[in-house]
This record gives C-alpha cells, sequence and structure tokens, in this order.
C-alpha cells in the first residue's frame, strides 16, 4: 500500500500520487497502479464517455422537434446478412429464463434487448446502452490489458465501497444467469467481444 494512504486506484476520477485527471466531464482520467505479483507500477488512462443520457439530451437539444412532448431517440444496429429470426429466438429463451428465476425467487437479472427482423436476412437490433465490451476494456487503459477490477474502480470507487461492491453484486447476478443459459442451451458463441460490462448501473 501507499504511505500515504492510497491502494494505487483512482475513485471516479482521482488520481493518487500525483497523477492528475486529464479534464473534467467525459476525458480521461490517469492514475497509477502499484508494482505487484513481479509487474512493474503500470500508468492507467480510461476514457470517461458520455453516458446515453446525456448524448439524448444534447440531440434533443439540437433537434427541431425536440420541444414536442412525444420526442423520443432509439439507438439500433441496422443488420444485413443475418437470419434475426434466430437470434429473436434466443432472446425469448433469455426472457423465459428470466421468467423462471422470478418465479423460483432466484436473484438473477438478465437484460434481454429487442430484436426486429424485417425480412429472411435483415434487420434491426437494439443496441445495448451505456455498455462496454470486455475486449475493449482490455484494449484500453495503457499497454499492458487491465484488470476487471481495475476499471471497475474507474468507475465505481474505492473496492469495498458501496458503489463499487454493488455494481460486483450485480455483475455477479447477471454472469451468474448467463453462465447457467449458455451452459444448459449450450450455447457456444461467448468471448470477450460479446460480453458486456454495465458502465453506469
Amino acid at each position: 500500500p501507499d504511505p500515504n494512504g492510497s491502494n494505487g486506484y483512482a475513485p471516479n476520477g482521482y488520481a493518487p500520487n500525483g497523477y492528475a485527471p486529464n479534464g473534467p466531464g467525459p476525458s480521461g482520467y490517469t492514475f497509477n497502479v502499484h508494482a505487484h505479483n513481479g509487474y512493474p507500477p503500470q500508468r492507467r488512462v480510461f476514457e470517461r464517455k458520455r453516458s446515453w443520457a446525456e448524448k439524448k439530451a444534447l440531440i434533443q437539444g439540437s433537434s427541431v422537434f425536440g420541444h414536442l412532448p412525444g420526442w423520443d431517440l432509439r439507438c439500433v444496429i441496422v443488420k444485413s446478412g443475418d437470419d434475426l429470426r434466430k437470434e429473436a429466438f434466443a432472446m425469448q429463451l433469455v426472457e423465459a429464463f428470466q421468467k423462471i428465476f422470478d418465479a423460483e425467487g432466484v436473484d438473477i437479472r438478465m437484460r434481454p434487448y429487442e430484436i426486429l427482423s424485417t425480412g429472411r436476412s435483415c434487420g434491426l437490433v437494439e443496441c445495448v446502452l451505456d455498455t462496454m465490451s470486455i475486449d475493449s476494456i482490455k484494449k484500453s487503459g495503457g499497454p499492458e490489458p487491465p484488470s476487471l477490477r481495475e476499471y471497475y474502480t474507474f468507475l465505481f470507487g474505492e473496492p469495498y465501497g458501496q458503489a463499487h461492491m454493488d455494481a460486483l453484486n450485480r455483475f455477479v447476478r447477471s454472469l451468474a444467469g448467463y453462465s447457467l443459459l449458455t451452459y444448459v442451451c449450450q450455447v457456444k458463441d461467448r468471448h470477450n467481444a460479446n460480453i458486456l460490462v454495465d458502465t453506469v448501473t
């Protein structure tokens, strides 16, 4: 541990050991991670991005229709070359598993999203907002891949703090659900590029 009381992590953009944040708001933050397990000290740089709510407010403010009471904005992916009927069925399985967990009183939370098939090989997929893939996290934060703990510390503050522990609890409850589903249904397409971490809650 740092003799000054810091453990090397930077809660909510605070940078110990003289490393200052690069700027306010959604800019990047830099902090130091102490040497451990034979690895030299690392300097992590994570970028704090705007949330979907912030982006939506900015777009609404610049839209000529933004003042209308029915104004809304949805984020979707337009896909072609894939049979989205299969993906829609997979999402129905996710919803069915969640109903089973709820009926049995199991505290597991999954996050289904909407899929609209508009043809045999095209359709719309709802974006899972305010998330970042494990693959993207591993490619951020400097030359050495950061750990999930370091990224959660950047987002939610000191380890063992209430916000950090609540976020980890939600992560574990979601991971348990999807692990059960992919095991029972023998889903093989699971890799770091399509495992998402919620960056807000």
